[in-house]
């Protein structure tokens, strides 16, 4: 990722660049004198070796006193040309060199003011709106690292509290079932217990009602035994009794007393 306080540095790279570039497309639309100068050189290479040749191919036999200074003559003339080609061409190579070493002053003096301008130029229209525009998205994705800290935050609270309440749930459902297990327990013994009190009850009331209805028995046969044995007293009063009389009195008694049923 892009660093923002290496962007005027990136951007006076791309500057320098640029005043480089202008200067070779400077460089490439004058090429004359280099083609002039390379093709100076190239004719002065030639001409001394012609001049070479010329040497080396003169006669070796001498052919008279007559015949000496024209040949000293054709010496002195190849060899002065040979000096004068290989000097001109050493005079074309200097120059070619120093052609070429030359610093152009006010090439670099108007690449120099090139290069402020646009560095002014940056500076003001583009260097402060691309600062801010960077700054305003380093904010932003700051803010939402940011948000997405909170919101990281906020759901592991919310997870830790869900986990609880689950947790409180499980637990006040086991006391629930607990609690209903214990009213089950004490409802079922509630009921036996009423059960037990109800047929207990039932059971007395069964045994009074027995006692009551054997004593009202019990008093009626007492009576009617009162009665049986004043009838008696009576009649035994008015006559004598036999055996059979006897008998038939205490058969008749009986029969006159209440049945149980």
């Amino acid at each position: 990722m892009l660093r923002i306080d290496r962007i005027p540095l990136l951007i006076a790279c791309l500057c320098i660049v640029s005043c480089l570039a202008f200067a070779a497309a400077d460089e490439s639309d004058n090429p004359q004198n280099t083609t002039s100068a390379t093709t100076a050189q190239d004719a002065a290479i030639a001409e001394v070796d012609s001049a070479d040749a010329l040497d080396a191919g003169a006669p070796a036999a001498k052919e008279g006193p007559s015949s000496e200074p024209e040949h000293d003559a054709d010496g002195e003339s190849h060899t002065g040309g040979h000096h004068d080609a290989t000097d001109l061409g050493h005079q074309n190579t200097s120059g070619n060199v120093e052609d070429v070493m030359n610093f152009k002053t006010d090439l670099a003096v108007w690449t120099f003011v090139v290069f402020l301008c646009l560095l002014a130029i940056l500076g003001k229209f583009a260097w402060g709106p691309i600062m801010e525009g960077l700054e305003k998205r380093e904010q932003s994705i700051a803010s939402m690292i940011d948000e997405a800290k909170q919101s990281q935050e906020k759901a592991a609270e919310q997870l830790k509290q869900y986990e609880e309440k689950i947790a409180a749930a499980g637990e006040e459902s086991r006391e629930i079932v607990a609690q209903a297990r214990k009213d089950a327990e004490a409802a079922g013994e509630r009921i036996v217990a009423q059960a037990e009190a109800a047929a207990e009850k039932q059971r007395e009331r069964a045994v009074a009602d027995i006692a009551n209805a054997t004593n009202v028995a019990l008093q009626e046969i007492t009576d009617k035994s009162v009665d049986i044995a004043v009838q008696l007293a009576g009649r035994i009063a008015r006559r004598e009794l036999t055996a059979q009389d006897h008998s038939q009195l205490i058969d008749e008694a009986l029969k006159q007393l209440p049945s149980r049923n």
